[in-house]
């Protein structure tokens, strides 16, 4: 696929457009983890945008929200500094 050109962004909103109705329609989570920043690629929350403002799509958000303020605490252990075990300027000590 190197030598393909890039496809049209009109071309891909149905494609997204579709995206976002089948993780609202079968609850797929998006956006939930923290600081994700990726810059290459369209993530699916990105889709948002192109999907139907009714009913389904306020109970989604306000799932993903919730989840996002679930999960926060949990994120936030994981990402602080922890100890290293092992060292690169201090071998490890020898097993008995």
């Amino acid at each position: 696929m190197e030598g393909f050109p890039s496809p049209k962004p009109e071309e891909m909103r149905p494609v997204f457009a579709h995206l976002w109705q089948a993780m609202v329609r079968h609850g797929i989570p998006s956006d939930v983890i923290p600081n994700i920043q990726v810059s290459l690629i369209v993530n699916p929350g990105d889709s948002a945008y192109l999907g139907k403002r009714d009913l389904a799509f306020r109970l989604y958000r306000a799932k993903m929200a919730l989840l996002r303020a679930v999960a926060k605490p949990y994120f936030a252990r994981k990402a602080k500094p922890r100890k290293v075990v092992a060292s690169a300027t201090e071998p490890p000590e020898p097993k008995a």
